[in-house]
């Protein structure tokens, strides 16, 4: 379904310098044919349609920020385990070195307890003394 509108525009003249500009009205004798008013668009006050964003499509869209903000900090917490994993030898390397960050962690937590390491000079000397 064709529909002609008529409407008046407004021409906006500029005259040099900073957004001085007069505006002026030309009556109508512009027609424009096109078809009948869709769903999502709305009559301007001089006879054009704007389209509009529909409710429901911006609600969806500021839903699906908030899944990424969510999605994004669900990474980081993820990386965060990831970067302590590859220090204590789990990630990024092959089995044999897997195997030697274990050994390494294991000799580590033998030697805290002999009373060798995570402690001042003088516990080592007692630590030594004592384990001989």
């Amino acid at each position: 379904m064709l529909k002609k509108l008529m409407y008046t525009t407004t021409l906006v003249i500029r005259e040099g310098g900073r957004g001085k500009g007069k505006q002026q009205e030309v009556e109508g004798n512009q027609e424009e044919e096109r078809e009948g008013r869709r769903g999502n668009e709305r009559k301007m006050s001089n006879g054009k349609y704007e389209e509009e964003e529909r409710k429901e499509d911006v609600e969806v869209k500021e839903e699906e920020e908030r899944g990424n903000k969510k999605k994004r900090r669900e990474t980081k917490k993820r990386k965060g385990k990831h970067e302590e994993e590859e220090i204590r030898g789990k990630i990024g390397m092959g089995s044999m070195m897997k195997r030697r960050g274990r050994k390494k962690r294991k000799r580590k937590e033998e030697e805290e307890m002999r009373g060798k390491r995570g402690m001042g000079s003088m516990m080592k000397r007692r630590g030594r003394k004592k384990w001989g």
